[in-house]
């Protein structure tokens, strides 16, 4: 049985958008039930029809309809699966905690996005820094790894020279 509140969330949200998706069953029982028994207001909702339209498949969406995340939370992990190479993915998993405001969260993500590795990922992947620290860090790994690429190419172009 459908959710009264699941109802009244998706006309609300955006009822020709869900009607049509409902109509021609382009969303599974599963879903529903995830939706019914996790989201609980209509910026959750978006994040879902948001994921919904990008052709994001439901075992991706699994992972942040979930009622221990708010509606921003549920946006940067959407971001990071939607923007995150298909081999990093399991990186995003990194930050599918609630104890991760949006905003750390997103420091994540933003560094996943920018190719750091599991090491430097883990070091400033910690609740107890602020969204501040986390971006002072992320932002130092980006230019060392960057001055790396630098490096190893001047290098590579060095060593042509004599060919």
């Amino acid at each position: 049985m459908t959710s009264v509140n699941l109802i009244e969330l998706m006309a609300q949200q955006n009822f020709y958008f869900w009607e049509n998706f409902l109509k021609t069953k382009k969303i599974s029982s599963n879903m529903i039930t995830i939706l019914e028994d996790n989201i609980t207001t209509t910026e959750e909702l978006e994040q879902v029809q948001i994921a919904l339209l990008s052709s994001m498949g439901e075992n991706l969406i699994q992972y942040f309809a979930d009622s221990r995340y708010n509606a921003q939370q549920m946006k940067q992990i959407r971001l990071g699966l939607t923007h995150t190479a298909k081999e990093r993915r399991t990186l995003v998993k990194l930050y599918c905690n609630p104890r991760f405001s949006a905003e750390q969260m997103e420091q994540i993500r933003l560094g996943i996005e920018n190719g750091l590795n599991i090491p430097q990922l883990k070091d400033f992947a910690n609740e107890n820094l602020n969204a501040t620290s986390m971006k002072e860090r992320r932002e130092t790994f980006e230019k060392t790894n960057q001055k790396a690429i630098l490096r190893s190419l001047l290098k590579k172009l060095k060593g042509n020279e004599g060919d």
